[in-house]
């Protein structure tokens, strides 16, 4: 007999019983039976623990495991799983098998003219049930490592929406400073104004240069509270910024860990190089508005001595 198939193992089991010589009285049997795409062989016994075997029996095998039959009368004997069978072989017509039944071993030996197809057989479903085995644990594996690139994969969304919060911080705090400088360029109008009165109105000096001064503190105590405030916004951007720039480190050092993500890596590679750009752009502001900040107390100083020329030459 050949060695099963795929295309053999496919013909219809009552098919193969009939072939050793059963007929429609053993279906009910099969039927009843872990024997599905089973290859049948006739074996003659030999040697053997069990006194329930008959002198001439029918062997089932298959993926579950060696099947006794009695084909007369047509009756199921017994099972043995793959891994019951600790040992098998032959030796031209002679079969023998180890196997554990009830909790011990037992020798059994049969003659055959088909021994070797039978162990070729036996060898064959073992082979497919480890094959089976692997292939499980492949995919369980395969569940694992998919289930931590969607974890990373929220990690990074976070990671993203923070850094779109940060941007929307960055744009509150120009709009701010913008704000900041439009008062400034008012301030400035409002002193030209007060000093083409003063010119026009010499004998109300004194009250119109008491209101300037006035103002220009008020004025100057408002942008005071207005830089302090953005100086606090930019310290918590900041350290908001360095807490997200760890964690984008943290993530780096897992994702070495998974060749897998690779690609993921460059990507988050790039948006934390986006993300430096950013807040070297906002440096870069934040040192445009010290700029602006000192020009503002040089004027504010040149104004101070205009005031006081100007009540010097009233008392002159």
């Amino acid at each position: 007999m050949a060695i099963p198939t795929e295309r053999a193992s496919a013909i219809p089991l009552i098919d193969r019983f009939q072939v050793v010589g059963f007929r429609a009285s053993g279906e009910a049997i099969l039927r009843t039976l872990p024997c599905s795409c089973s290859i049948f062989f006739s074996v003659r016994k030999l040697e053997y623990p069990i006194e329930l075997l008959s002198q001439h029996m029918v062997l089932g095998i298959n993926q579950e495991g060696v099947h006794f039959f009695c084909p007369r009368p047509k009756k199921y004997i017994l099972s043995v799983k793959l891994e019951d069978i600790k040992k098998f072989g032959f030796k031209h017509t002679a079969l023998g098998f180890q196997m554990q039944i009830s909790g011990g071993l037992h020798n059994f030996k049969f003659v055959t003219k088909q021994a070797k197809e039978i162990c070729e057989a036996l060898q064959m479903c073992i082979q497919e049930c480890q094959r089976n085995t692997n292939q499980l644990l492949r995919e369980t594996d395969d569940k694992q490592k998919q289930e931590e690139l969607e974890r990373l994969q929220k990690d990074i969304m976070e990671i993203m929406s923070d850094s779109d919060r940060i941007k929307l911080l960055c744009e509150e705090k120009d709009a701010a400073l913008k704000a900041s400088l439009l008062d400034k360029e008012i301030l400035k109008l409002n002193m030209a104004m007060l000093s083409n009165l003063s010119l026009e109105n010499k004998k109300n000096m004194a009250g119109t240069v008491n209101e300037l001064k006035d103002l220009y503190e008020e004025s100057n105590a408002v942008l005071k509270l207005q830089v302090s405030c953005l100086e606090k916004k930019l310290a918590v951007s900041e350290s908001r910024l360095a807490s997200r720039n760890a964690d984008c480190s943290t993530m780096r050092n897992k994702l070495k860990e998974l060749e897998e993500l690779r690609e993921m890596k460059e990507d988050i590679h790039r948006k934390n190089e986006k993300v430096a750009i950013m807040l070297e752009m906002k440096q870069t502001e934040f040192a445009e508005l010290e700029a602006l900040y000192k020009n503002e107390q040089v004027l504010r100083e040149r104004y101070s001595n205009t005031i006081e020329e100007m009540k010097a030459q009233r008392q002159g």
